[in-house]
This record gives structure tokens, sequence and C-alpha cells, in this order.
């Protein structure tokens, strides 16, 4: 049995991070990388019900680029921000790698417990299976902590383009959840726990990051900062209403994740729409009103 699952895990490992050498093969090799950043002409299989993608995380990128860029101090270059458009191709790329290779654990793994259940004899099975696991899933929790690090390292920077990459991975780890859960049956509790602790690391910091933008906003001390001669629209309160408009198409993640400051874990509540929505819609109002300020002298 120790053998099987060594050489099993060993297959499983080397699968997962081969998918993702491939997406980062590929996308260097077209040129335009394949995200959920970017739509594209690519045509899904007939008999697969497309996956809806985010369309706008770039344009919420450049919004926020621009608000980042002046810092707290309300100068430019206030911030760390590097300003490269490979770095933000990079990001789309990363961010759709992780996203199909958690999809792919989750089909993968169903592969190998029915595949054990015609070889292990049966009350090893279960135990077998969580060996057989944990380095794929442990190295795909290790690379989503690493995203919620980076993710950290760029709040402290003011750099909330970076933090929209946890918007739309988030949104995809609670949709693929009850499969993770279906397939994870009968496997220890530690191992059970490894997604929704990841689960809560991201919505955690990304209700920081929309915090922090909200009060970045607020308590900007140069309101004056190029604001236009006829005194009508200042720029930070421009680049807020925008980038609020982008925020629509994660309204659901955004109110879930301000939602469990509130609630605590929220990924095992079944959330009312109407409570996630209302969350985000205060939110939006919050950061309408810290802008508004800036529509005077």
């Amino acid at each position: 049995m120790n053998v099987y699952y060594q050489i099993r895990s060993s297959q499983l490992d080397r699968s997962i991070k081969g998918l993702k050498e491939h997406f980062h093969k590929s996308s260097s090799s077209s040129g335009v990388p394949y995200s959920p950043a970017i739509p594209n002409k690519r045509k899904d299989t007939p008999t697969k019900k497309p996956v809806k993608r985010p369309g706008t995380i770039r344009k919420a990128q450049n919004l926020l680029k621009q608000y980042s860029q002046h810092g707290l101090d309300g100068k430019k270059g206030g911030s760390n921000l590097i300003p490269l458009e490979g770095r933000d191709d990079m990001l789309d790329v990363e961010t759709d790698a992780y996203i199909h290779c958690v999809s792919a654990f989750v089909k993968l793994a169903q592969s190998e417990y029915q595949l054990l259940a015609d070889i292990i004899p049966e009350h090893h099975q279960k135990k077998t299976f969580d060996s057989l696991i944990q380095d794929a899933l442990d190295g795909l929790m290790l690379e989503g902590e690493n995203i919620v690090s980076a993710a950290r390292k760029a709040i402290v920077r003011h750099d909330f383009s970076t933090v929209l990459t946890v918007f739309p991975i988030l949104r995809h780890l609670k949709q693929t959840k009850p499969e993770f859960d279906q397939v994870l049956q009968g496997t220890a509790a530690s191992t059970k726990n490894k997604l929704p602790g990841l689960i809560t690391s991201m919505e955690t910091i990304g209700a920081k990051a929309l915090e922090d933008f909200a009060d970045n906003i607020k308590n900007d001390p140069d309101k004056e900062y190029n604001m236009p001669k006829d005194g009508t629209v200042h720029e930070l309160t421009s680049n807020a209403i925008l980038f609020l408009q982008q925020l629509l198409d994660f309204q659901e993640t955004a109110g879930a994740m301000l939602a469990s400051q509130v609630l605590g874990d929220t990924y095992n509540i079944p959330l009312d729409p109407r409570e996630t929505s209302s969350s985000a819609t205060s939110y939006s109002f919050r950061v309408q009103q810290a802008a508004a300020k800036h529509l005077y002298l």
C-alpha cells in the first residue's frame, strides 16, 4: 500500500505541476495569455457550459494603478508600484493557471480514488487516498498562501491592483468547495480543513484591501492635488467611481469578504444574496462618500 500511494502521489503531483508549466509555456509562445482578466475568442466545447469569467480585472487594475501611483501623500510616485504592463500579464497567467490547477486537482483526485477502489482493500482505501493526495494538495495550498502573502505585501505598498488577483481565485475556490468536500470525504480533519483555511485567509486579505482602499481615499491629505481648474471632479474621485463600476462583477465575492469580517468564516454559511449585496452596496456608498469630499475645494 505504501508503494502504491507513493507512486500515485508522485504522478498526481507531477500532473498538476505539468499543467501549470504547460500554461506558462503556452502563454509565452502565444504572446497573449488566456486569462480570467482578458476575454478572448477561444471556443468552449459544446458539451460544457462556459465558465463565467471576470472580464474586468485588467480595467480595474489600471484604475487602481492610477490611484496607487499617487501614494498616501497625494504625490505621484508615492507608492512602490512598478507600472509594467508585463507584470499585469504575468499576474493574469498566474491567476488563470492556479484556477485551472485547482479544478484539475479535483478531477484527478476523483479519478485516483476510483482507481484505488479497484486495487486497495476497502478498509485501507480512505487512509491510502488521504496519503496519496497530500503532496499535490499541499502544493496548491502553499501556492494559495503565497498569493495571500503577495497581496498582503501589496496592501502595505498601496498597490491595490495586485490584490485584485484574489477576487477571481476566491470566487473559484468557493464555487469548487462542494466538489472538494465530496472528494475529501473520509480523509483526516486536517486534510479537510486546508481549503476552508485558505478561503478564510483570502476573504480576510480581500476585505482588508477593500477597507484600506476606502480609507486611503477618505484620508488623502492633499485634496487639491490634480484638481481641474474648473474645480469639478478630483482625479481620485473619478478613479474611485470607475473602480466601483468594475467591482460590480465581483459584487457577491466582495460582499462575502466584507460579511466575513462581521459573521466570521462564511464558507460554510449559506449567505442570503441580499446580505452580500447589502454589504457590497454599503461599501460602495462609503467609498462614494469618501470620494465626495474631493468634489470641493
